[in-house]
């Protein structure tokens, strides 16, 4: 069963297919290894759009935050 939606001039395609996941059962070692392997075929499939990815995540902004404060206690509680 396929849902279509047209809304203005887009079309929304719904597939019947529903994908379940399970990562409870993972170790630190397997989920790293994921991660990493999903980073890498992110990098090679968005190229130099890859770098700009930084801006998406607040991570590196808070760590820049405790590394100029000095670990300060307010940047931690921010």
């Amino acid at each position: 069963m396929i849902i279509a939606l047209e809304i203005i001039l887009l079309t929304l395609i719904l597939g019947s297919y529903v994908l379940e996941w399970d990562t409870g059962r993972e170790s630190l070692k397997q989920v790293f290894a994921r991660e990493l392997r999903w980073g890498r075929t992110i990098r090679y499939n968005r190229g130099t759009q890859y770098y700009s990815m930084v801006f998406c995540y607040g991570s590196v902004y808070c760590i820049l935050l405790l590394l100029i404060s000095g670990l300060a206690d307010w940047a931690v509680i921010a």
